[in-house]
């Protein structure tokens, strides 16, 4: 057998100086999951509440759910876990994530502790279930995963992170500021006026517009956006984007206003209509389709 040609050695000598570290970091990675320890807590907190109860939760971390439940009662569902490589490390991991939840009158407040995590936890994760009367007015702070489902009334929501709304009618001024991450909004209405604030991450709208006078208005960012509805709809359509474009099903009958940055479109989304859908963008592209 001949001498090993020198690139084979080279090859040889690559793989090693890769794999050794990467084997190392799996091995350290497989101990520290092997001796950390798992803490768990779990409590559920329920309140009477009158004919309009409120919600005002404040979430810095994890997961948070809110869906409709019972009237007359609001429902706290507090899900945590944490390991650490001590018992005392791993609790410390679960009151890092600890939740405040009181009630005043018809308001109903959940506030989660904003500590930041320590070393003495490896991980820690937090989901949060609020279950409300389908008729409550909801003030939402939250950096994470957030759920809104089968809710009637004023939200106010404030959102780092992915959001989305399903199967919700939002009255009243409502306000949704999701500067990062996806938004969407599924067979949602609107009855009132609602603005949407975005910076980066998209954002989706399918849903409808109660007829009189209701009015949705998005600032898209520098994100595409997708707006779908019923065709006729009681409003008239502005559209203007700085250097994105506008992708609309020709049923609409859309309108250039001006070709010059930014570019603007209109169009009567129904007969004489009374509302009114205002969508701008930065750079994202705009679609209007028929829902």
């Amino acid at each position: 057998m001949g001498p090993v040609p020198l690139w084979a050695r080279l090859v040889a000598v690559l793989v090693a100086a890769v794999t050794v570290p990467v084997l190392a970091l799996t091995v350290a990675g497989v101990v520290v999951s092997l001796a950390s320890i798992q803490a768990g807590l779990h409590r559920t907190t329920s309140f009477d509440v009158g004919a309009a109860p409120r919600l005002e939760v404040d979430v810095r971390f994890g997961a948070v759910l809110i869906e409709p439940g019972r009237d007359g009662r609001v429902v706290v569902d507090d899900r945590r876990e944490a390991s650490g490589v001590t018992r005392a490390g791993a609790a410390a991991g679960l009151d890092q994530t600890s939740v405040a939840i009181s009630r005043d009158g018809d308001l109903v407040t959940v506030i989660q502790d904003r500590q930041p995590i320590r070393p003495t936890a490896i991980s820690r994760e937090s989901t949060i279930t609020v279950q409300v009367p389908v008729h409550t007015d909801l003030d939402v702070s939250a950096v994470g995963s957030l759920h809104v489902s089968g809710v009637d009334g004023t939200v106010r929501l404030r959102n780092s992170g992915s959001a989305e709304l399903h199967d919700v009618v939002l009255r009243g001024a409502s306000t949704l500021d999701v500067p990062v991450g996806l938004l969407v909004m599924t067979n949602v209405t609107i009855a009132g006026s609602t603005s949407v604030t975005k910076q980066l991450g998209g954002f989706r709208f399918e849903g409808s517009l109660a007829p009189g006078g209701s009015s949705l208005s998005v600032d898209g960012g520098a994100n595409d956006v997708t707006i779908a509805l019923p065709h006729p709809t009681d409003a008239r359509a502005a559209v203007a984007s700085q250097v994105g474009d506008l992708n609309a099903d020709p049923v609409w009958h859309f309108t250039p206003e001006d070709s010059r940055a930014p570019r603007r479109w209109t169009a009567d989304l129904g007969p004489d209509p009374k509302g009114t859908v205002t969508v701008t963008t930065s750079i994202g592209d705009i679609d209007f389709t028929v829902r």
